[in-house]
């Protein structure tokens, strides 16, 4: 359970990944991974209220119908550039939605109950850090 998102954001996030990456020739959705067991990690560094506001909006997802969230995420991909009022706003939900959801899914992370292969090693990548 995260310590910053309630039941339900995790569930609206799991939503919100499996529209973006469903399951596809082998490779798993977002929420088969198990990916979100692990948002604290992505999100521990926001400050408070933008962690508390992307809580929101993943709790507000899970009850959203799909393909209002779907229509929503095209129409902030459509738009991010546009000068709309609310331009800025839509360009950082945009931002932080697809962010979150795919820095969790190719960041070689698992969930504890998938025994698969990470979209990592599907790829066959392997990250190397060298340090000075």
């Amino acid at each position: 359970m995260s310590q910053y998102m309630n039941g339900l954001g995790v569930k609206g996030l799991n939503k919100v990944g499996d529209i973006l990456i469903p399951s596809l020739d082998g490779w798993p959705s977002f929420s088969q991974l198990g990916c979100a067991e692990h948002v604290d990690r992505v999100v521990e560094d926001l400050p408070i209220s933008d962690r508390d506001g992307v809580g929101l909006l993943f709790g507000l997802f899970f009850f959203l119908p799909e393909f209002f969230i779907v229509g929503l995420l095209n129409f902030l991909e459509r738009n991010h550039a546009g000068n709309l009022p609310a331009g800025a706003i839509l360009r950082q939900i945009r931002m932080g939605v697809r962010g979150i959801v795919y820095s969790l899914y190719y960041s070689g992370w698992k969930g504890s109950s998938y025994s698969g292969q990470s979209p990592l090693e599907l790829m066959d990548f392997k990250l190397t850090v060298i340090r000075d």
